[in-house]
């Protein structure tokens, strides 16, 4: 009888180690396929963003403001290179400003010409 028990436990150990290895493998493929989705979905969202930031966001501002796309991309970089992630942060905005005002003072008060700002009123 002893020599009985001993081949049970052995089986039942044996068949609980396939068990465990099999579990232990389904884990890991989730924990792959977990990491896989996260890449995937950091990349499309990489790409969707420089697309948007580099691309769309010109040319929007070029319709809207008349503002030179090359001038935006050139404005981030300096106030990015100056001063950080803020200047990177308030280029765009502040550039508009300047280009704005340099375009109201000097079109209209020294040269005597109406901008395009007036006939968008």
């Amino acid at each position: 009888m002893p020599c009985h028990f001993s081949l049970t436990f052995t089986l039942d150990a044996e068949a609980m180690r396939q068990r465990h290895r099999r579990k232990f493998l389904g884990q890991v493929l989730l924990v792959i396929s977990l990491v896989a989705l996260f890449i995937a979905v950091a990349l499309f969202y990489l790409v969707v963003e420089q697309l948007e930031g580099n691309v769309l966001t010109p040319i929007v501002q070029h319709r809207m403001v008349s503002l030179p796309p090359a001038l935006v991309l050139s404005s981030v970089l300096a106030m990015g290179l100056v001063f950080g992630l803020v200047g990177v942060l308030v280029a765009t905005p502040l550039t508009v400003v300047v280009f704005i005002v340099v375009r109201m003072l000097y079109l209209e008060d020294v040269l005597g010409e109406s901008s395009e700002l007036d006939s968008k009123r």
